[in-house]
C-alpha cells in the first residue's frame, strides 16, 4: 500500500520516509522501528492507537499502522510538506531572535496539546519542528514514549532522558528550549 518514494531521516532504531499511499493516492510519511519482538509489538499498537487518537492542526495525523513479521513496526502518518528548522539552521546559520520567539511559540501549542492528553513527545529538536510554506509550524517525528524509548540527542535531550531516567512534561519543555 504504501511505495517508499525517499528518505526522510534515520536513527539509531529505524528511519522515516516520504511514501506515497496508492489507496487514497497521496504522500505520507512513514516511521519505521526496527524492533519484531512480540512484546515491543504489542506495545507498538497501544502506542500507535494512542496517537492516532491525538487532533492538533500543528500535529502530523496518525493514518495508519503495521507490523512486518522478523522486520518491525511502522507508523504512518500525514507528511508535513515544508522545510525542518534543523536543515534551516545548517543552510542559514543563526536565526533572528524574532523568528525563533515566534517559532518557539508556535511549536509550545501543540506540545501543550500534548501534554494535556498525558503524552509526551520526548524528541524535540530543530530536525522535529517544520515550516510549511505559508509559514506554519508543525511538531513531528514523536520519540514514541510508550515503547520506553527514552529517545532525544545530545544537546537537546533532556539529562534524565539521557540517562535513561524517568521522564517528565519538563523533559520535553527542557529539549524546547535547549
Amino acid at each position: 500500500r504504501y511505495r517508499i518514494l525517499s528518505l526522510l531521516a534515520e536513527g539509531s532504531r529505524g528511519a522515516t520516509y516520504r511514501a506515497w499511499d496508492v489507496k487514497v493516492e497521496q504522500d505520507v510519511a512513514v516511521k519505521e522501528y526496527l524492533d519484531p519482538s512480540p512484546e515491543t509489538q504489542k506495545r507498538f499498537r497501544a502506542e500507535a492507537r494512542r496517537l492516532s487518537r491525538l487532533e492538533h492542526p500543528q500535529l502530523a495525523p496518525v493514518l495508519d499502522h503495521f507490523a512486518l513479521d522478523e522486520t518491525g513496526q511502522y507508523l504512518v502518518s500525514q507528511l508535513v510538506d515544508g522545510v525542518d528548522l534543523g536543515s534551516l539552521l545548517v543552510q542559514y546559520g543563526r536565526f533572528p531572535s524574532d523568528l525563533i520567539i515566534s517559532w518557539l511559540q508556535a511549536v509550545s501549542r501543540p506540545l501543550t496539546y500534548l501534554h494535556e492528553q498525558n503524552q509526551l513527545h520526548l524528541n524535540i529538536k530543530p530536525a522535529n519542528i517544520c515550516l510549511t510554506p505559508s509559514g506554519d509550524i508543525f511538531l513531528v517525528d514523536s520519540g514514541l514514549p510508550g515503547l520506553g524509548v527514552p529517545a532525544g540527542r545530545s544537546g537537546y535531550a533532556a539529562p534524565e532522558q539521557q540517562s535513561q531516567s524517568e521522564v517528565t512534561p519538563a523533559s520535553d519543555i527542557y529539549s524546547l528550549g535547549a
